[in-house]
């Protein structure tokens, strides 16, 4: 097990390099909040659930010292595992290291990270993985996510769980929305925040 370990630190490494990216700057917002609204010229093709991208993030970003959570979601589920998928963005001023979380109905909860070995995809548990300030990490199917084992509980879609996210500055309580089995992404996942 141990000989695994400095392969799994340049796995983190890895991802990590790929998986964060610079936050996004206030002119860049702001060009998002603009095509936003020529989106909205169109009401006649879309309801109006689909509109309000502010009340839309409100309802899916969870906030503590610093770290924002964005669509925290996960699978259905037919087993006894779950995959937790977000994007954190650190807002802070110092770096902050994600750390698994804190899941009630399940035996255990890890970050974990996809790895390919002979042509077969599974995730391996990571240490802990920072976040520099000012800089957004996601969790997603065949990347990085938090895999939680031992479940208590099944979920369907249309339900939600709470978890609360570990990380090196604070814990931060979520309310993760359950996608179908099959999903490979959030049904709000693209949206520009």
């Amino acid at each position: 097990m141990q000989a695994n370990y400095p392969m799994l630190s340049a796995l983190a490494l890895s991802l990590l390099l790929g998986a964060v990216v610079p936050a996004q700057s206030a002119d860049d917002h702001a060009h998002d909040e603009a095509h936003s609204e020529d989106d909205h010229d169109h009401a006649e093709e879309h309801s109006e659930d689909d509109h309000g991208h502010e009340e839309d993030e409100a309802a899916h970003a969870f906030e503590a010292g610093g770290i924002k959570v964005v669509h925290p979601w996960m699978n259905a589920t037919s087993t006894g595992e779950a995959l937790f998928f977000m994007e954190i963005e650190n807002e802070g001023t110092e770096s902050v290291t994600i750390l698994g979380a804190e899941v009630s109905f399940a035996d255990t909860a890890e970050l974990v990270g996809f790895l390919m070995v002979g042509g077969e995809g599974s995730y391996e548990p990571l240490p802990g993985v920072p976040v520099a300030p000012e800089r957004e990490l996601d969790l997603a199917p065949n990347a990085l996510a938090i895999r939680a084992s031992g479940l208590t509980a099944s979920f369907a879609k249309g339900d939600t769980a709470e978890i609360t996210l570990l990380t090196s500055a604070v814990p931060v309580p979520l309310t993760v929305e359950v996608e179908a089995e099959d999903a490979t992404h959030h049904s709000h996942a693209g949206h520009a925040h």
